[in-house]
């Protein structure tokens, strides 16, 4: 396994506090790019980690990619109003429950590695 660009500590604290970024957002065109840009910098987050064949790594990114597209057909024009508050607090609680999972994962990366 490559050494972290970034330190895995700091990635841990970075992150955790992106997915506070998430908590009280309520449906609304600007918060839904807010959610796609706390995704964007997670993704960045990740790949300063140099973890490029880390299994947990590649699901968190394939969950971030998935949520940016959910998040973007939400700002486009043609979305039904009417059951977008129940799916974005649906989708909403998946994002930081998968964020959360990393978390836990990059933790015990952070022990095996003693980084």
């Amino acid at each position: 396994m490559s050494k972290p660009i970034i330190p895995i500590k700091m990635a841990i604290e970075s992150i955790g506090k992106d997915k506070l970024k998430l908590m009280g957002l309520s449906f609304s065109k600007d918060n839904a790019q807010k959610v796609i840009d706390v995704c964007l910098d997670i993704k960045n987050k990740i790949a300063g980690l140099n973890l490029v064949d880390d299994h947990d790594v590649y699901l968190l990114n394939k969950y971030l990619n998935q949520f940016i597209d959910d998040f973007a057909d939400l700002i486009s024009d043609d979305v039904e109003l009417d059951d977008t508050p129940k799916y974005w607090e649906e989708t909403i609680k998946r994002l930081k429950d998968d964020i959360e999972s990393f978390l836990l994962c990059l933790k015990s990366k952070k022990i095996n590695l003693s980084v």
